[in-house]
């Protein structure tokens, strides 16, 4: 099945809520098509930088989801749990650079309608949904299973600079080895209830202090 797009346009000086779309309920071939402007002008968004789609539904649950970037436009996928909620969503989009310098966009609605199938069959179940955190533990399995695969001398010593590392950093940690340098490389990730949002900071790691700093 063809997907059928929602195109948007909302300006980063504009904090409040700027548009509202609808779709029904367990709708999937859905996709956000969402361009920022800055005053009224296109804006950039810097290789290197990835996007969150966030929304709190009416029941209560949360959605914290990846987009993609291409040609400065974010793309947004409806999953199984984006619309299993009848109601009004309230939605945004939060841009991250590997500094862990975010942007969000101003606000949007979703409003998302009963069918008739779901109210005589039983509907799918609105929960929680965590794509992006479920990426970013992938992905730090996979440089953990990489690690694993160094043998003697270069494992012992990427493994003690882990060790320190974690002594110095504590947990919430995201781990990415580069082979070109042979290091490795971390970012923290920290959780702050206050604004219910994700703070990360890319940290780089000087052997010859012992020490780390935020980059």
């Amino acid at each position: 099945m063809n997907y059928s797009y929602y195109r948007m346009s909302l300006d980063v000086h504009d904090p409040t809520s700027q548009l509202s779309f609808s779709c029904q309920k367990d709708d999937t071939s859905r996709c956000l098509m969402v361009t920022l402007t800055d005053h009224g002008k296109p804006y950039q968004i810097n290789k290197g930088c990835y996007a969150i789609f966030s929304a709190r539904k009416p029941d209560g649950t949360v959605l914290y989801n990846d987009c993609t970037i291409s040609n400065d436009t974010i793309f947004y996928y409806f999953t199984a749990q984006t619309a299993s909620a009848v109601g009004s969503l309230y939605c945004d989009i939060t841009l991250y650079n590997a500094y862990g310098e975010e942007m969000t966009s101003p606000n949007f609605t979703l409003v998302v309608y009963e069918t008739a199938y779901s109210v005589a069959q039983t509907a799918s179940k609105s929960t929680d949904e965590f794509k992006a955190l479920t990426g970013i533990i992938q992905r730090g399995e996979a440089v953990l299973a990489m690690l694993e695969d160094f043998k003697g001398d270069k494992l012992t010593l990427l493994l003690e600079r882990l060790d320190r590392m974690e002594e110095l950093i504590g947990v919430g940690t995201i781990i990415e080895y580069d082979e070109v340098t042979e290091s490795l490389i971390l970012s923290s990730v920290e959780y702050d209830e206050e604004t219910d949002s994700l703070i990360v900071a890319a940290i780089e790691y000087d052997e010859a202090t012992e020490s780390i700093k935020i980059i």
